[in-house]
């Protein structure tokens, strides 16, 4: 099982920038707007 660390929560102007790591998919981005709905692409920032 992979292990996920929440290490920023940021609001912008409403929407909220969550920054993530995994042991598995490493740094990943992800935005939640306003109305609760999350967008974020499966890149890869970072090594495994």
């Amino acid at each position: 099982m992979s292990t996920t660390k929440v290490h920023h929560a940021i609001g912008i102007g409403g929407t909220t920038l969550i920054v993530l790591y995994t042991e598995a998919h490493c740094w990943q981005f992800r935005l939640i707007s306003t109305g609760g709905v999350v967008f974020g692409e499966r890149k890869i920032y970072g090594e495994r």
